[in-house]
């Protein structure tokens, strides 16, 4: 038995948090846009970043028989220049867990996972202080964990469930905003491909998820 699983919008409860960082980064990239600070990026440079990611799954297959929650966690990046405007980029964070809800919002189970992802992107010319980039690679989305839950357990009559790794083409759009010559605030979003499936019951039931989630992460970024 087969099914196509179709995700929750983003959680109301991550909304306030992430409308709040978007106030901030738009404050702090006016008064980088005031200062006048240049942050061109050149061969061999590295920069790192840090911030806040929220991974929200988006499907729209049906049957919608369950949905997985959206989850905001801490976010890393790194890019290392290969020429002026060629670089290599990964992606990481701390473990992320979505709740494996039913339509009406029983959870069923939850699953744990990374997100690590590494592109080859490309830096436009900077304007004033902004230098925005885009990027492809590939995503793998490995899970650490899955658990049923007590309503799950009664509702399914098992405790088993396993969740497949899976890996996908990534495609990213960013920003980084330069408050000095090494001091950058950054904004970055990446839409990837997650095919995977969940197995019940020692795979009795097998559940096709198409998760293909958004990440969104906003940061302050430093330039070696």
């Amino acid at each position: 038995m087969r099914a196509t699983i179709d995700s929750k919008n983003i959680v109301t409860s991550v909304c306030g948090p992430l409308t709040a960082s978007v106030a901030a980064w738009l404050a702090g990239a006016t008064l980088a846009m005031i200062s006048g600070s240049a942050l061109a990026h050149e061969s061999d440079d590295v920069i790192v970043r840090g911030g806040a990611a929220l991974v929200s799954p988006h499907e729209t297959a049906s049957p919608a028989i369950v949905g997985l929650s959206s989850n905001m966690q801490a976010g890393f990046s790194g890019t290392y220049m290969l020429t002026d405007s060629l670089g290599v980029g990964l992606l990481a964070a701390t473990p992320f867990t979505h709740d494996v809800d039913l339509k009406g919002g029983r959870t069923l189970a939850e699953v744990t996972h990374l997100p690590p992802t590494i592109s080859l992107q490309y830096y436009f010319e900077t304007i004033s202080v902004i230098t925005p980039y885009v990027g492809v690679g590939v995503n793998a989305f490995l899970v650490l964990d899955s658990d049923m839950t007590s309503y799950g357990r009664s509702t399914l009559g098992t405790n088993s469930i396993s969740v497949d790794n899976s890996y996908g083409l990534a495609l990213s759009a960013g920003v980084d905003v330069a408050l000095s010559d090494t001091w950058s605030l950054n904004a970055g979003v990446w839409n990837i491909d997650v095919d995977t499936t969940a197995n019940v019951n020692h795979g009795a039931l097998k559940i096709d998820l198409d998760i293909d989630p958004w990440v969104y992460m906003l940061g302050v970024g430093y330039k070696f």
